[in-house]
């Protein structure tokens, strides 16, 4: 009842809509927890969600370098050197229980030692996609450009580490520098890579690049998520981790909805990858100007 199939285009007119409005609580705090191995993440989140944290957000060693690197003011000094990091907030309106519930998820997650806490703006910078991309536009002064392609992954919370694991060692054979992060609570994976988009086969080398990933991605059932939109990036991802039938459904609601294709037309139904390849857009806002 009530629920939306979507098509990847034009999902549905709305009529009306009800919000229910939550009364915003009056005080928050942001764990920064360290994560020592990919299998330790699933035991931390499932912690975190039962001490009812909010906006768990996971990001790699190379995005914490990175940010230290770039903006010295927004991680602790004195962090440790951990391959994952975890920022869990929880939130209240009583500062004393506030206390007694931050220390009670330390405790239960194994340490008290090297758990950081970190102002709400910071954790929310960290946590979004402009800022990171904005990273990968300094730290390589314009000459390359970050691949938004694989912002979007889903995945079922059982195999969470494992495709993060997997993505992560067929990442490093390219030999680009790529980050791993995401909304963890909700089985999100955001895999920002940098391309040359200076380079002849820059097109090509996108496409190849998605292609490898989104097999990983379908090999543990996983799918797309609408983080940055789709466009024309995730196209070609449909057919790796939808089936057909899928596919179908999709096409029969786009046709439905819109006939003679008017909305976003040659997008998402019968293109090919020759068409893919050739409407790349290159981000010249990413070139060094002289």
């Amino acid at each position: 009842k009530d629920q939306r199939a979507g098509s990847e285009g034009p999902l549905a007119i709305i009529t009306s809509i009800a919000l229910r409005g939550v009364p915003k609580k009056k005080h928050s705090v942001v764990l920064l927890v360290p994560i020592p191995n990919l299998a330790t993440l699933e035991s931390s989140i499932s912690i975190a969600k039962h001490h009812q944290a909010e906006g768990l957000f996971l990001f790699d060693a190379t995005y914490g370098k990175l940010v230290q690197s770039l903006h010295t003011n927004i991680l602790p000094k004195d962090l440790v050197a951990m391959p994952y990091f975890l920022l869990a907030t929880l939130r209240g309106n009583d500062e004393e229980l506030l206390r007694k519930q931050q220390l009670s998820l330390s405790k239960a997650l194994g340490t008290t030692e090297n758990i950081y806490t970190l102002e709400t703006h910071k954790a929310e910078k960290l946590s979004s996609s402009s800022f990171l991309h904005s990273l990968f536009k300094d730290y390589t002064k314009g000459t390359q450009a970050i691949a938004t392609s694989c912002e979007g992954i889903i995945v079922g919370h059982h195999v969470y580490a494992d495709c993060i694991k997997a993505l992560d060692e067929q990442a490093s054979k390219s030999g680009r520098l790529y980050t791993i992060s995401g909304y963890a609570g909700s089985g999100h994976i955001s895999l920002n890579t940098s391309f040359d988009i200076q380079s002849v086969s820059y097109e090509t080398d996108l496409q190849d690049y998605r292609e490898a990933m989104f097999a990983i991605v379908a090999s543990y059932k996983g799918g797309i998520s609408a983080v940055s939109g789709d466009g024309l990036e995730r196209t070609a991802a449909l057919n790796t981790v939808y089936n057909e039938s899928t596919r179908d459904v999709f096409k029969r609601i786009k046709e439905a909805w819109d006939p003679v294709s008017i909305f976003n037309p040659s997008k998402k139904q019968s293109i090919s990858k020759d068409y893919l390849i050739r409407h790349v857009t290159r981000n010249l806002d990413y070139l060094i100007t002289s």
